[in-house]
Parts: C-alpha cells; structure tokens; sequence
C-alpha cells in the first residue's frame, strides 16, 4: 500500500496536470482502495495548508501557482 506521501503526490501530480481542475469527490474515488475518507481528507488539507492547491465551495481541487511553477520545473529535470 502507497504511504500517505506518494499519494498527496500523486494527488498534487494530478492536479497540476488537470486542466479546470479535478472534483474532489472524483480524486478520492480514485484513491479509496489505497486510503481512507479521513486520511484523504488529511492529505488534501496538507496539500492546501502547504499552499499547492486550493479547493473551491464546489469542491474543486485546483492548483496554485506554486504547484505550477514547481511541476514545469520537474519536467525539465527528467
């Protein structure tokens, strides 16, 4: 089973690549086999405390231009 870090990063990974964002609700979909409702929703609130994403009333999961600027950079070192 993935440990909570490679799921907030490939929750992070997902979101920087998602054009308009990705509905929460969809993102823990995805993930329920490999975590639980409450440690998702402890990853995402990591994720927004640590300012990489942002998460709207409509529970959408978007990210901040941090998140942007730090997946660009990623693409270039690999």
């Amino acid at each position: 089973m993935p440990s909570q870090l490679h799921i907030a990063q490939a929750l992070a990974e997902t979101v920087a690549e998602t054009p308009g964002g990705v509905p929460s609700g969809v993102a823990y979909a995805a993930l329920m086999g490999v975590c639980t409702l409450e440690q998702y929703q402890g990853i995402v609130a990591t994720l927004i405390r640590a300012g990489v994403v942002t998460q709207d009333g409509a529970h959408i999961l978007r990210p901040t231009q941090l998140l942007i600027d730090s997946a660009k950079r990623a693409k270039v070192t690999a």
